[in-house]
């Protein structure tokens, strides 16, 4: 019986192929990293974190899908979100300390690549193609399922700007570009504040403005009429979590 792409023995056998000079394909690579990042939980980060800096990398390309993958779990296990955020910290000192085409600040890069994409895909509404055929709970399911993903993704940008992975100067931009949409823009920016606000709003720099100018617009957006009871209940646990200096919140 033929074994799985995910085993342990078709990993080794990708391994040994490098070693043998012959090239890892990005899909290869994609299928290592999903099964170590299956297995990962707070008691086995440090073990499956090591397993990760083995991976035979050696392309942008290849860094490019074990971001993708990293991407699609810290998106949709809020639990996890945390080891996913320092899993990219220890890729990216380990990476950042080698010189070549996956070496210095090529991660970053990569990083960049991957959140824009994710960003720009967060802005578009769901197709309704996806919904065809659905019966029951299950297009309630799916749309529980894209928002679940949608505000992880922005929970995770913002814990890799938290951390110095993305330039800072990346904050405004997304600010207004979730500010001037719809409810569901909206809410992607609570999600993303909540995460920023409480490292950014009160430390000097060019980018505390944005942060101020951003709430007072959502104050003003919380008096409109027409505003969903929903979304004016998350601005009310926002500013109020804001006026307790954030303690006691959940990221």
């Amino acid at each position: 019986m033929p074994s799985s792409p995910k085993s342990w023995s078709a990993q080794q056998r990708i391994r040994r192929s490098t070693d043998g000079g012959e090239q890892v394909s990005a899909a290869d690579i994609a299928r290592m990293s999903r099964a170590i990042l299956n297995k990962l939980t707070h008691e086995r980060f440090e073990s499956l974190c090591g397993k990760i800096l083995t991976l035979p990398l050696s392309t942008p390309e290849h860094l490019a899908a074990l971001v993708k993958e990293i991407f699609e779990r810290a998106t949709t296990q809020d639990g996890f979100r945390s080891l996913y955020t320092e899993l990219c910290v220890r890729i990216d000192t380990h990476f950042a300390e080698r010189s070549g085409v996956i070496g210095g600040k090529t991660f970053r890069k990569v990083l960049v690549t991957e959140c824009q994409a994710t960003f720009e895909r967060s802005l578009v509404p769901p197709d309704p193609a996806l919904f065809a055929g659905l019966e029951g709970d299950e297009p309630f399911e799916l749309a529980m399922t894209l928002k679940t993903c949608r505000l992880g993704n922005m929970r995770f940008v913002g814990d890799l700007l938290v951390q110095g992975l993305l330039a800072t100067k990346l904050m405004p931009a997304i600010i207004l570009e979730l500010l001037n949409g719809d409810e569901a823009a909206l809410e992607s920016l609570i999600a993303f504040l909540t995460v920023v606000a409480p490292c950014f709003e009160d430390k000097p720099s060019l980018y505390q403005a944005s942060l101020r100018d951003a709430f007072k617009a959502l104050h003003r957006k919380k008096a409109e009429k027409g505003l969903s009871a929903r979304l004016n209940c998350l601005l009310s646990d926002l500013f109020d979590d804001r006026a307790r200096g954030w303690t006691g919140r959940s990221a």
